[in-house]
């Protein structure tokens, strides 16, 4: 690794790299860099000072005081004339004041500005790399490093180095005081595997798979090896992936791609890639993950944003934003490189909804978002189709009424495919006001206003044959043009209910019991008419929650047969007092046991996150652990490096099998073949769960959460945590008259509190006895899994 230091004192070396501090007197310190023999200043913001301090390791450090509301500003120019390329990690060394647990606290940006073409490259475009700093990671009394990656061209070039800090647009919790005794760059000085890049994001069976992988030889001297790239799946599977020969010339940069036929059972994959010298031993390695699934939706746990990022604006670009195709773009590789999404929906997109979900032809821009907004349809199709070539699923929103003039249309063709209440009226969600037709005729005039609801809003009929069809047809002519292979349905999905009737006034169902079967038989009928076009096609829903679905178990089943995805919206009220589920235990075992109960019907659990206008980070960390454990997949997964959970999501996504498998079954609280012994604040008792791995061997999971400080939820605004609890002793039975033969365990957090966050499963030393095997994990900050194989 190459390393250039910045340190206050006179003169320091550090690897062959000479700083040298200007120092006349204290009130004239500046800090010069020397960099290859030249010297360049370091400036800092007039409040960003130079002190002295103790504890520093050269008894100086720079002071810098934030107060809430500033914004961010630069408050150094580190170094002028840096040569780098490829990954590049910077170190802040710190240490803080005023930091409380896991709060919104200063944000640092690492920003390399390159001299020949003014290009710019931010730690911004890694979001979980994002220097957040936080009393998990530092604190008052010793220094400690804050690690930022930035991702630079492979191809060395000189950039300046711009590091900025401030509140990143959120409220801190408190005036800040931090210090910075040192910045270290690091990048790698011996021939290396720079980058791995893979041609899509997710990929179906049977489907071949290409890396394109840059290789960077940074030394004086020729390299000759071999690459060597293995496809990692579970807890101990691998496939070849591919190998080739490699000659580096000295400083070249060269690509290599692989190919090859992915094999195996749908999971989340990393790609290996290794770099060997003439005798067999790695040198370098790299990589980079990748889904593989059927319907990638089972491992969308992946967030579209960390607790890092402080920004969405990517998000609005496909929905409520006039974007042009360069912004299209550059979110389209922001959501798929950069975030590996497996699934995006795309949100209130279309111009009728059932009553025609496309717009009239040569329509553009048309009406969408409920008839609120003007969306490009050329672009729209475009934005559906980026993701799809990337093997990203895309879901379409598709909210189940007819509205619109297509719909007003066809209800005058067919007023018997409408549902009426039992006066004859339309249903009372489905409102029809003939004053607003006249203004929704007018989308030609310059004072159109496309807002509030369409004067026609009708609901059809489900059990009638013809009216399956056209709902199925509708779908499948949009399908067909804009290229999405989902769909998310709201407010609506073929149900039926006791208070329905059709238009001679007689009623669809004569009590709840059969109305939940003719909901199930409709909707089958629909999905078997789609799935004969398109047999991937998947399906979601709104309204997942128990209580939404006591009365129509048949309906519910077959919501979830074959992979539904259920939307659990009720989750997000538990952050209100009167919720019983305001306390952090009864939100876990809702949560992990209704998870459990849509596992076991074969569907993919969506619960909501808690409301966000009334969460801290705390919270956002605790509802992350608890959908994980429950098989959820939020696309709100607390993710930070900095914070030291590591990203929770990703470690899901990669360990499927033991998150988010099927087969997955929650054990009863008074199970007796796993024990813990660990204080009371440790939860496990109620997250035990029965499995099996890929080659059919029973497995034991025990998952361990360093339960939260304060009993409720978004009661703890300081978002203060437990301190890492040391050298728990997990212990297991026999099944089935054997012992279990090996363990892991599994971690996005770090091993120790004094390591860096991970996605690993690292092996487990076992201690056996004639009943039982045991281990010890030796650190628990957040959340740790133990598996046991049998």
């Amino acid at each position: 690794m190459t390393t250039v230091t910045m340190r206050l004192a006179k003169r320091v070396c550090f690897a062959g790299v000479f700083i040298l501090i200007h120092a006349t007197t204290f009130a004239e310190l500046l800090p010069i860099a020397v960099v290859d023999g030249n010297e360049q200043a370091v400036t800092l913001r007039r409040d960003a000072t130079a002190v002295d301090d103790a504890l520093a390791r050269t008894g100086k450090a720079i002071r810098m005081d934030f107060k809430a509301g500033q914004g961010s500003q630069p408050f150094m120019v580190l170094v002028d004339g840096q040569e780098a390329g490829g990954l590049v990690e910077v170190r802040l060394s710190l240490r803080g004041e005023g930091l409380t647990g896991l709060a919104q606290q200063v944000r640092f940006r690492i920003l390399f500005r390159n001299h020949a073409d003014k290009s710019r490259f931010s730690s911004y475009a890694d979001y979980d790399q994002y220097g957040v700093t936080s009393a998990t990671r530092l604190g008052a009394d010793a220094y400690a490093e804050l690690p930022v990656t930035v991702r630079l061209p492979a191809e060395p070039a000189t950039y300046e180095v711009i590091i900025s800090a401030g509140d990143g647009g959120r409220e801190l919790s408190g005036d800040v005081t931090l210090w910075l005794d040192g910045i270290t760059i690091l990048q790698e000085l011996g021939p290396h595997v720079a980058f791995v890049d893979l041609d899509k994001t997710a990929y179906r069976p049977g489907e071949s798979a290409t890396a394109e992988i840059t290789l960077r030889n940074p030394t004086g001297s020729p390299f000759t090896g071999q690459l060597v790239a293995t496809d990692e799946y579970g807890l101990t599977h691998h496939e070849s992936a591919g190998s080739a020969t490699v000659s580096l010339a000295a400083g070249e940069t060269a690509t290599e791609r692989v190919t090859w036929k992915i094999r195996g059972p749908e999971s989340g994959r990393y790609l290996r890639v290794a770099l060997r010298d003439a005798a067999g031993k790695t040198v370098h390695a790299n990589g980079n993950y990748f889904a593989f699934a059927r319907d990638p939706s089972f491992l969308a746990t992946l967030p579209f944003y960390s607790e890092d990022a402080g920004s969405s604006a990517h998000h609005s670009v496909f929905f409520v934003a006039p974007s042009s195709s360069a912004q299209c773009m550059r979110a389209c590789e922001f959501f798929t490189r950069d975030r590996r999404l497996p699934r995006i929906e795309f949100m209130a997109w279309d111009a009728n909804n059932l009553g025609g979900l496309l717009p009239d032809e040569g329509q553009d821009p048309f009406l969408a978002y409920e008839r609120r907004t003007f969306l490009s349809f050329k672009q729209t199709r475009r934005n559906f189709q980026l993701f799809h070539e990337r093997g990203t699923v895309v879901a379409a929103y598709v909210n189940g009424n007819a509205w619109g003039r297509p719909a007003y249309e066809l209800f005058k063709r067919h007023p018997e495919w409408f549902v009426y209440d039992r006066d004859g009226r339309f249903h009372k969600y489905a409102p029809y006001d003939m004053s607003m037709r006249e203004n929704e005729y007018g989308t030609e005039r310059y004072d159109f206003k496309g807002s509030g609801p369409p004067f026609f809003y009708g609901r059809l009929n489900a059990t009638l044959p013809e009216v399956r069809n056209h709902i199925a047809d509708t779908i499948i002519a949009a399908a067909t043009v804009m290229g999405f292979r989902a769909v998310r349905w709201d407010v609506w999905s073929m149900e039926v209910t006791p208070t329905d009737y059709d238009l001679l006034g007689r009623p669809l169902a004569a009590d709840w019991e059969a109305a939940d079967r003719l909901s199930a038989e409709s909707l089958a009928a629909v999905k078997e008419r789609v799935g004969k076009i398109f047999p991937d096609f998947s399906w979601g829903y709104n309204y997942g929650a128990p209580a939404e679905n006591s009365r129509t178990p048949l309906f519910l089943a077959e919501k979830c047969r074959n992979g539904g995805w259920i939307l659990d919206e009720v989750v997000k009220t538990y952050n209100a007092k009167s919720s019983p589920y305001h306390i952090w235990s009864n939100y876990r075992d809702r949560i992990v046991g209704w998870g459990d109960q849509v596992r076991q019907l074969g569907g993919y659990y969506n619960p909501f996150g808690l409301n966000w206008t009334r969460v801290y980070a705390e919270d956002r960390l605790y509802e992350t652990i608890f959908r994980l454990i429950g098989s959820g997949r939020p696309p709100s997964a607390y993710a930070s490096r900095s914070a030291k959970p590591g990203d929770l999501g990703l470690l899901a996504y990669r360990y499927s099998n033991v998150y988010l498998d099927l087969n997955l079954r929650l054990q009863p609280k008074d199970q007796t073949l796993i024990d813990v012994a660990a204080p009371d604040t440790v939860w496990w008792r109620e997250m035990v769960l029965a499995n099996s791995d890929y080659d059919n061997h029973h497995q034991a999971i025990v998952h361990l959460v360093n339960s939260p400080v304060h009993p409720e939820v978004t009661e703890n605004p300081a978002s203060t945590v437990r301190p890492p609890v040391a050298n728990i002793v997990v212990s297991c039975g026999k099944h089935a008259g054997t012992l279990p033969s090996r363990a892991w365990i599994l971690m996005s957090e770090p091993m120790t509190p004094d390591g860096e966050p991970r996605v690993q499963a690292v092996p487990a030393a076992l201690q056996r006895d004639a009943e039982r095997v045991r281990l010890t994990v030796p650190s628990l900050q957040y959340l740790k899994t133990v598996v046991f194989s049998y």
